[in-house]
């Protein structure tokens, strides 16, 4: 499942309120070559958006609970929304995780 955007990141590491503004391409799934380069000083996400990454490969929500934002602001669930290229299509889909499990 090939990621193309990130559409939001809330109470998860670095990211207490992201909302994705443009389109980023992760990969060029057209070309086969799906790999993608995230560089960044200390302290700005990469590690968290790796483990978000894990966690939608491994279905587990284990990855995203344990980097939960801190000071934790209780008014706001963790949740993340990504956009995927459909298998077998170019179609766009959605992929949410919110309350422990990705749906």
């Amino acid at each position: 499942m090939p990621i193309t955007r990130i559409k939001s990141i809330k109470q998860i590491g670095r990211f207490k309120a992201y909302a994705g503004g443009g389109v980023t391409p992760f990969s060029n799934v057209s070309d086969g070559k799906n790999m993608s380069v995230v560089l960044g000083d200390n302290t700005y996400g990469k590690s968290t958006l790796t483990d978000i990454m894990r966690s939608v490969n491994s279905d587990s929500g284990m990855e995203i609970i344990r980097r939960r934002t801190i000071p934790k602001d209780n008014s706001i669930d963790q949740s993340v929304e990504l956009s995927y290229q459909s298998p077998n299509s170019n179609t766009q889909s959605s992929i949410k995780y919110s309350r422990g499990s990705w749906v």
